[in-house]
């Protein structure tokens, strides 16, 4: 009995020994069960990793770090399906550099010891490798929404937009990197909407991210009213015709036979048809169309930001007026007085009178006048959220 009793006692002290590196593992993750995490570094029982950028394109590092163990002495690292070993530093952080630029994958860090020559795991991570979304130039929104988080970070390159169009956008990677005059924009600057058209509203950005590194710009502007339409056409502003001229009197010739004894004489010249009166002026265009309220925007940065956020809030501008109508049409010039008379035998003959000249066309009204400019549409209010430190506006404003 008591033999038995022994080696089951010798059995439980050589798997204690074995599962050393398990039981401190349960007993920090004990410890650590309700602890918070912040952003970008994730508990995973033993072993903390933080994914640290730079202002270098697809240029990582993961920092590890660990409490005092002397389990935990090298690390397995398996990425590009090759396995290197690496001895950690004395102390209890180690960083890994990681580049962006290759394809995408899960690499695994399995952190132990070789004990006896054989490898005693005490944890093992396995860690997405970390990768930007390259916004360069003017890029709108709907076609990259779907990509955008399969990536770690979006990158800015200098002076590049990223552009919703009015719709409505939630963007959630962990990391923005933003260049020199980088924005997220509602709409491009001056976008107007069509011809009789309101201009649209700048919808609704949601921007949750950890950690913002440059300078942001967040332009939440409305779209612009579109030109109202021209005054119609009115032919009641056509001008009125000239008067005709007065016909020419002569004295028709005489015969005594059939022969011509004497010729036709002019009594009267016929007259001048008078000009035709101005067309009136035309009709005043219509109104401009309403501009579209501004975007609205809640950005949540929860770790860092190290930088600037530009909020600039803007409803879109009232629509020019429509141009005005067109001016009435000139008047037809009256019709030169008629230079005939009926001759002997009561046929219509020319008068010998010098004839007279039609009145020239009157001319065309003066347009009308351009319509009133449109309604600016409404600023909306946004709001900033860092950390702990939340401020809101209708304004623009900077943090």
């Amino acid at each position: 009995m008591f033999k038995k009793y022994s080696s089951v006692m010798f059995a439980i002290f050589i798997l204690s020994l074995l599962t050393g590196c398990i039981k401190i593992k349960d007993k920090e993750q004990s410890a650590q069960k309700n602890a918070n995490v912040e952003s970008q570094q994730i508990d995973s029982k033993q072993i903390k990793h933080q994914i640290v950028s730079s202002n270098k394109i697809n240029d990582f590092q993961i920092q590890f770090s660990w409490n005092a163990n002397d389990n935990i002495k090298l690390v397995k690292v398996t990425e590009q399906r090759q396995t290197q070993i690496y001895e950690l530093p004395v102390g209890n952080a180690w960083p890994y550099s990681i580049d962006g630029n290759l394809p995408k994958e899960t690499i695994k860090f399995e952190f132990g010891q070789l004990k006896d020559g054989q490898w005693q795991n005490c944890e093992t991570l396995d860690i997405e490798r970390p990768a930007d979304f390259i916004i360069d130039g003017e890029i709108e929104y709907e076609k990259v929404k779907n990509d955008l988080p399969n990536y770690f970070r979006i990158y800015f390159k200098e002076n590049s937009k990223l552009i919703t169009y009015g719709k409505d956008a939630e963007i959630t990677n962990p990391q923005i990197f933003a260049s020199a005059g980088s924005a997220i924009m509602t709409w491009p600057t001056g976008r107007n909407a069509t011809l009789g058209e309101n201009g649209k509203d700048g919808g609704h950005i949601s921007l949750k991210i950890e950690t913002l590194l440059g300078e942001l710009t967040l332009d939440l502007h409305g779209e612009n009213g579109g030109e109202g339409h021209p005054g119609p056409i009115d032919p009641n502003r056509n001008g009125q015709p000239g008067k005709n001229g007065i016909e020419s009197l002569t004295v028709r010739e005489e015969y005594i036979g059939y022969s011509l004894s004497k010729e036709a004489q002019c009594l009267r010249e016929p007259t001048n048809g008078t000009n035709g009166y101005p067309g009136l002026t035309g009709t005043q265009g219509y109104p401009g169309m309403l501009g579209g309220n501004s975007g609205q925007a809640k950005v949540e940065i929860s770790n860092s930001l190290q930088g600037h956020v530009s909020v600039l809030i803007r409803a879109g501008n009232g629509g020019l007026g429509g141009l005005g109508g067109r001016g009435g049409i000139g008047g037809p010039g009256g019709q030169a007085g008629k230079n005939t008379y009926v001759g002997d035998l009561g046929m219509l003959r020319p008068s010998p009178c010098k004839p007279a000249m039609d009145g020239n066309p009157g001319p065309e009204g003066n347009p009308g006048p351009s319509g009133e400019l449109g309604l600016r549409g409404q600023e909306q209010s946004s709001c900033l959220v860092i950390g702990t430190e939340k401020q809101c506006s209708s304004v623009s404003f900077q943090i």
